[in-house]
């Protein structure tokens, strides 16, 4: 007797708003771990030439499951699907997922309670196994459930940022653990973190401590994210985590692969998923992580579910198309600039949202009206070679877009952000730190191996007239007053996230992640330098020369530290040299990055613009003398 498909259905209000209830189950891997599902041993299908199809492989209440695992499908905040077509045990197909709708139950927020419909449409070999297959799909709907209500538990406990923990404690080792954490409160941290720290790692799920981050983590605490990657860093250094660096795919924006040091890193990464080979970006696609030490927990990463939408959060639908049907997806509502992607072949359509693409200047779409009809839907047509149209408009909200598939396979496609990930500690980012440059100095690259950086602020300084110092007060006193004058600067460029590259003779080179903390270091020299001489002998006062630039550079090993190449750092150190002393000189390029003109505002410097040529270099640079 052939089997029919039952479908499996639990509908109830849950009182989170829609965009809360998706955050919580559409991140699928942490969810299916704290419900207590087995994780999944997954490997690609041979002869997928799109690569997006996986073999999965668990026991589930000791049976053997094997099954082939079809992409998700979603709408943010809405719905997601995931089919699965089973190769042996009692099952021959699973399509589940949940759906959301608004109820009209008001919250305290003002936002909209959510009625939450989990269901899966379950075919199975035979009918035998329907009261045991019906019992155990109760208990996983209920527990779906179960999970929103143990967040609002955390709610009610004021730990609204916190996600629900496994209910069996793991296994640490609370006498070295806190031995360790008292070592800890001896480090120049935020003392009360780290009691947050101890907390997480007694309680955090395998997954969450065995890859960490800390600017997430500050969003769960609400703390200040760079004081949450100090303190993991001393962290690291105690012996409590170990550091890892990440290598992200740029498209899928997962990791495909891990080391344990930069001097590991490879110039290139291939992503079996996406199909792509991409170069080490220390922007981008170099992150820094931490995890459990395992003489405090031993805590491993393992996969409990390879595609739910938790995992890609910058997709906010994603959606299969088949070969020769139509499609149909609706434009969202965001402030983001999106760009339609098919995955694996990577080809894109670009949403550009100023009126203007490639420099030519379209006619924006009409903004929506109440009572307008609907709209006329975008036609996009898409065959083997691409899209008929790379670039469009950006339309309102709800637009309809239809893509009909013309090539020889179907397609998946995602609608995704193209801002990164804001939440990710970047190579480019913590290296400009100086308490990482102090506490990891091993951490620098192979010899001979260089990474790029996109964004980066150099400074450099120098003293002016440092000759007429040293023929007046002779070696030895001009000496400690050039160390003097080094720690003076030192401290204010570390006070403001900056990092001391290195000295050349009375020069300092320092890195700093953003112009905003490289002009305030700048600042604070220039306006502290009158109390440094003040305490010096009359006569011996000194004039610093300071040189902003802000471009892509290249990372090196030099002498065993973390150094900086190319245009950028010739182009700022000679910027210095158009200095004049006791002023701050800086680049069009640095003057016109987000913030700099507000902080020029807040501290009413003046600003004197010039052009100028700068030697050894081609071309006139504009360039900005800044002074108190």
């Amino acid at each position: 007797m052939a089997s029919e498909t039952k479908t499996y259905c639990l509908e109830r209000e849950v009182p989170l708003p829609r965009s809360k209830v998706w955050e919580l189950l559409g991140n699928t891997e942490h969810f299916n771990q704290v419900i207590g599902l087995a994780p999944v041993q997954f490997t690609p299908v041979a002869g997928d030439d799109l690569g997006l199809v996986r073999d999965a492989y668990t026991r589930i209440m000791g049976i053997p499951m094997r099954w082939r695992e079809y992409p998700f499908q979603w709408v943010k905040e809405e719905r997601y699907t995931v089919l699965r077509l089973y190769q042996s045990g009692p099952l021959k197909s699973v399509l589940g997922g949940i759906e959301l709708s608004d109820t009209q139950t008001q919250l305290a927020d003002g936002s909209f309670a959510t009625q939450l419909r989990v269901f899966a449409d379950i075919t199975p070999r035979s009918q035998a196994i329907l009261a045991g297959l019906r019992l155990f799909m109760r208990r996983n709907l209920v527990n779906t459930f179960r999970y929103c209500e143990n967040y609002l538990r955390l709610v009610e406990s004021h730990k609204a940022n916190m996600l629900p923990q496994p209910a069996k404690p793991p296994a640490v080792n609370a006498t070295q653990l806190e031995r360790l954490l008292k070592e800890l409160s001896r480090q120049p941290v935020e003392q009360s973190y780290i009691r947050f720290l101890g907390d997480y790692l007694r309680s955090g799920a395998d997954n969450e401590v065995a890859s960490l981050r800390p600017y997430v983590l500050a969003g769960q605490w609400n703390a200040i994210p760079d004081e949450v990657l100090r303190l993991c860093l001393y962290a690291t250094k105690s012996g409590i985590l170990n550091l890892s660096w990440k290598m992200m795919c740029p498209n899928c924006r997962v990791p495909k692969a891990e080391y344990t040091s930069l001097g590991q890193l490879k110039n290139e990464f291939h992503c079996d998923l996406c199909g792509v080979t991409y170069s080490a970006s220390f922007d981008r696609y170099v992150e820094l992580r931490f995890a459990v030490h395992p003489q405090i927990r031993q805590a491993t990463e393992q996969v409990y579910c390879i595609g739910g939408p938790g995992r890609t959060p910058q997709i906010l639908i994603q959606q299969l198309v088949a070969k020769g049907q139509v499609g149909i997806i609706k434009f969202p509502q965001t402030d983001s600039i999106l760009r339609l992607r098919v995955l694996r072949a990577n080809h894109v359509v670009s949403f550009a949202n100023d009126g203007e693409l490639d420099g030519t200047e379209t006619e924006p779409y009409a903004e929506a009206t109440l009572n307008e009809p609907a709209r006329a839907a975008i036609e996009l047509l898409y065959r083997d070679e691409g899209w008929s149209q790379e670039q469009l408009q950006t339309p309102p909200p709800g637009t309809p877009i239809r893509i009909t598939n013309r090539s020889e396979t179907d397609i998946t496609i995602a609608l995704e952000k193209i801002d990164w990930d804001q939440s990710a500690v970047t190579a480019a980012k913590v290296t400009t730190m100086q308490e990482f440059r102090d506490l990891f100095s091993s951490e620098v690259l192979a010899p001979g191996q260089s990474v790029s950086i996109e964004h980066l602020t150099l400074f450099f300084s120098d003293l002016r007239d440092s000759t007429v110092l040293y023929e007046i007060a002779g070696d030895a006193p001009a000496y400690r007053r050039v160390r003097d004058h080094f720690d003076f600067l030192f401290e204010r460029i570390q006070a403001n996230a900056g990092s001391i590259v290195k000295t050349i003779g009375d020069a300092v080179m320092a890195v700093f992640y953003s112009p905003e903390d490289a002009l305030r270091a700048a600042f604070e020299i220039q306006r502290d330098v009158g109390d440094f001489n003040a305490r010096l002998a009359e006569g011996d006062s000194i004039a610093i020369k300071i040189g902003l630039h802000h471009g892509p550079a290249i990372a090196i090993n030099s002498n065993d530290r973390l150094d900086y190449f190319g245009r950028t750092v010739n182009i700022a150190s000679r910027i210095e040299g158009a200095s004049m002393g006791n002023d701050i000189v800086m680049s069009g390029e640095c003057a016109r990055q987000a913030g700099v003109s507000e902080l020029i505002y807040e501290h009413s410097l003046k600003v004197q613009r010039f052009q100028g040529n700068l030697k050894g270099i081609e071309g006139v640079f504009d360039l900005y003398r800044l002074r108190l």
